[in-house]
């Protein structure tokens, strides 16, 4: 049974109590483990490290909420909610920012009855470019007065201008309606 590369061997509490399906004991021909098992705890008992792949990219990413009005009558029915990662659409974040000068890690856009929100991660670079921050170097680099209120509102109108779903209108849009 080892011929053909990894073998691994399972036990389990399912196996063992007699819970119906049991998993196989043997599975051959094995090129990795992937455990879900929330932090490793259980692959890190038998000597196996945990590798982590596709969260936020290195750069330290900032969360951002953006609160807007409702808009009157029906002209939000149009609008609908969305979460996008950029590990998912690289190509729409890329094009988000060449054209509003954001660079984010994800973005989520919500409709409520009290406001509509954007909640996103854009990055320290992008908001440095930006101007958002007055000193780079102030320590801490997000208290209120090291932050230019006017250029980060420009920021966040500019994101909610942008077109991230194909034959819906933006916020603006909507607005405008």
């Amino acid at each position: 049974e080892w011929d053909s590369g990894w073998c691994v061997r399972a036990q389990s509490a399912a196996h063992q109590s007699g819970v119906s399906p049991s998993p196989p004991r043997t599975v051959a021909d094995v090129g990795f483990v992937l455990g879900t098992d929330g932090g490793a705890v259980v692959a890190k008992s038998v000597g196996i490290s945990m590798l982590e792949l596709g969260s936020l990219r290195s750069e330290e990413a900032i969360g951002l909420v953006c609160n807007f009005a409702v808009l009157p009558g029906r002209t939000s029915r149009r609008l609908r909610s969305f979460a996008l990662a950029r590990q998912f659409y690289g190509a729409l974040f890329g094009k988000l920012q060449e054209s509003t000068g954001a660079e984010l890690e994800n973005i989520v856009f919500t409709k409520s009855k009290g406001s509509y929100y954007f909640v996103m991660t854009p990055t320290r670079r992008c908001l440095a470019q930006g101007g958002i921050f007055r000193d780079t170097s102030h320590k801490p680099l997000l208290a209120r007065d090291n932050l230019d209120a006017e250029a980060l509102e420009a920021l966040c109108r500019r994101i909610a201008a942008f077109r991230f779903k194909d034959g819906e209108p933006t916020l603006q849009e909507a607005a405008n309606e």
